[in-house]
């Protein structure tokens, strides 16, 4: 009796791993098609859209330059950017400044 089973067993087990091995193949198959569904889609869109993803980046990277040099601007304005120009002016303008300031535009 132990004789059958242990054959009918050897010939079960094969063609379950057949079967379980097969459906691991099929499910990853199925995982890298999806993936490259995906990744086409994404592509289609980059596509469509990267003219105007390309304006925007000239755009700003336009508007960083000048935004660059007005600040470089108001450094050397200031006296901040090198160290040759007198502090005592700077903190002079900022105190005239906010003296301004405090007495809303209007003369003493």
């Amino acid at each position: 009796m132990n004789d059958k089973a242990g054959r009918s067993l050897g010939g079960i087990f094969p063609w379950a791993c057949l079967v379980s091995g097969s459906l691991i193949a099929a499910v990853l198959l199925w995982l890298v098609n999806d993936v490259r569904v995906s990744v086409k889609e994404n592509i289609r869109t980059l596509n469509d859209n990267l003219p105007e993803i390309l304006s925007n980046t000239k755009r700003s990277t336009a508007t960083l330059a000048v935004l660059s040099e007005d600040i470089k601007n108001v450094r050397d304005l200031a006296g901040v950017a090198n160290g040759g120009r007198d502090r005592s002016l700077v903190s002079y303008a900022d105190g005239l400044l906010d003296t301004v300031e405090q007495s809303g535009g209007k003369s003493a």
